[in-house]
């Protein structure tokens, strides 16, 4: 098993290798000329930052998008909120689009049985949200959790078995037929993560646990295509790359890979889960696409799975363009016929972008970070009354991160 930190430009979280800054180096192919079209830039003053984290009591690091609730915007801080003594543990907070921001929950070392450090996006679902923490719990090793509106939680379940339960949940809940699918980053058979299912009583099963090797290992989040579900690894199943899959899971745990990424230019680590679009399975790979991409092992891209397996590059990103943005991380979203997502970027190569792409593989920068009072590596966006909202981990008036509006 291979453990590494979760490092965005220097930031460390603690958890699996993630950053774009260190990225694995993989063979590489030449790419079709109609698959790396140029990027149009626009910064658009139409972008707007909402709020900026103080450190304290309000939160800081969000780490993952936000949640639509009734108008409202609701998620998640990885560190800050306690006003107690002790390392403080994250928040749950909600956001006016006007810009004012209020914790609706803290987590810290004195509840730390109700979780810690959440990282994930939350679910929006019947007027309550539901959401899961990286540590704490009754064994120190994850949450899933419910929580309505004015912050009182629910713990559905606290993980705590590496062999038979999983452990350290980093993605959010999904729900599909009247119960919740998840990932663990680590637990399992292997430890090397599993896919769980929840029901709304708390009563968690472990549907399929990864092996480390053809079948993928450290599971990156899941979708649902055709009422079924699907989901992405970080790392595994292509034997001489290690850079990752696309599969299918059945009710019963049978799992199919569907595409095993060979690092060239098909890809290469998709760190988030997949989106559906038009009856087929999109996402982002952190590296791998363009061979003439400066870092080496290419600079990410957004790619479409079929239900087949068919897969095909739709954009590769490429570093010789600054503006272009480099190292995708996030998940996709889907908005007018067009997908909408993030890049990391790093050091030399900016702060992140946000991005545009249309079914042909067109693609528009919207907004290009400058790592000041904007923020710097934007989370996935999410779409309210025609805007996309998002956060981002570090920068901000107080270099604690920041919620940002865009308008398309």
């Amino acid at each position: 098993m291979r453990v590494f930190s979760l490092v965005f430009c220097g930031l460390i979280f603690g958890c699996l290798a993630m950053a774009g800054c260190s990225q694995t180096g993989a063979s590489s192919t030449m790419l079709p000329a109609d698959r790396n079209a140029v990027s149009q830039q626009r910064t658009s003053s139409s972008f707007t930052i909402l709020y900026s984290f103080k450190g304290g009591v309000d939160g800081a690091i969000p780490t993952a998008g936000l949640a639509a609730l009734n108008g409202k915007l609701y998620g998640t801080t990885s560190r800050g909120g306690s006003p107690h003594s002790g390392l403080p543990r994250g928040t749950i907070f909600r956001i006016n689009t006007g810009g004012l921001e209020r914790v609706i929950h803290r987590f810290n070392r004195v509840g730390v049985k109700n979780g810690a450090d959440p990282q994930a996006q939350l679910t929006a679902l019947d007027d309550a949200l539901y959401g899961t923490t990286s540590s704490g719990g009754s064994q120190g090793l994850g949450t899933a959790f419910e929580m309505t509106t004015a912050g009182k939680e629910r713990v559905l379940h606290s993980f705590g078995s590496y062999d038979k339960d999983g452990v350290n949940p980093t993605g959010g809940l999904l729900p599909l037929n009247g119960a919740f699918y998840g990932v663990t980053t680590f637990g399992g058979a292997a430890n090397e993560g599993t896919v769980f299912t929840l029901s709304a009583s708390g009563t968690e099963r472990v549907l399929y646990s990864f092996k480390g090797g053809s079948d993928g290992d450290y599971p990156s989040g899941l979708a649902v295509l055709g009422g079924k579900l699907y989901g992405t690894t970080q790392q595994g199943g292509d034997a001489n790359c290690q850079c990752g899959v696309v599969f299918a899971l059945s009710a019963a745990g049978k799992e199919r890979v569907l595409y095993r990424f060979t690092g060239g230019q098909d890809g290469a680590n998709p760190y988030a889960g997949p989106t559906e679009f038009n009856g087929a399975l999109y996402g982002t790979t952190n590296g791998g696409g363009n061979p003439n991409c400066s870092y080496g092992g290419g600079c990410g891209t957004v790619f479409k799975v079929t239900a087949s397996g068919t897969e095909s590059i739709l954009y590769a990103f490429d570093s010789s363009k600054r503006a272009d943005g480099i190292f995708p991380q996030t998940a996709l979203t889907v908005a007018g016929g067009r997908l909408y997502g993030t890049t990391r970027s790093c050091n030399q190569w900016g702060y992140g972008t946000i991005f545009e792409v249309d079914a042909s593989g067109k693609e528009r920068v919207l907004y290009t970070f400058t790592g000041g009072s904007d923020g710097a590596h934007p989370s996935s966006l999410t779409l309210l009354n025609g805007l996309f909202y998002g956060t981002t981990p570090i920068g901000g008036a107080n270099n604690y991160g920041t919620v940002f509006a865009l308008s398309p």
